[in-house]
């Protein structure tokens, strides 16, 4: 039985462990290795706010000229049809992020 039990609780440990790693690993690498300045300017097509353990988070589906639709999380909410202009760095693994 405390065989049985360390080994659970080492495993878990260990699992906990490489998970913070890994999200580490990938935050640091998208920083230093890839980024890239981007411009985004498109028009919002869609905005709305999550509440995740009580916690509010807004969010806005952005398309541009050319089609192509982005998610980004704001600050604020915005109204469908308004005009997004923001500079952003993509990094290493496609994740944006504000440069000011």
């Amino acid at each position: 039985m405390k065989v049985i039990r360390r080994t659970l609780m080492y495993s878990l440990s260990s699992c906990i462990f490489l998970t913070f790693f890994l999200n580490s690993l990938i935050l640091i690498s998208n920083e230093y290795l890839g980024s890239k300045t981007v411009f985004l300017n498109a028009r919002v097509t869609w905005s709305y706010r999550s509440v995740y353990h009580g916690h509010g988070s807004f969010y806005v589906v952005l398309e541009d000229k050319r089609g192509k639709k982005t998610d980004l999380k704001v600050e604020k909410l915005y109204k469908a049809g308004t005009f997004f202009n923001g500079s952003f760095k993509r990094g290493y693994w496609g994740i944006l992020y504000r440069t000011d």
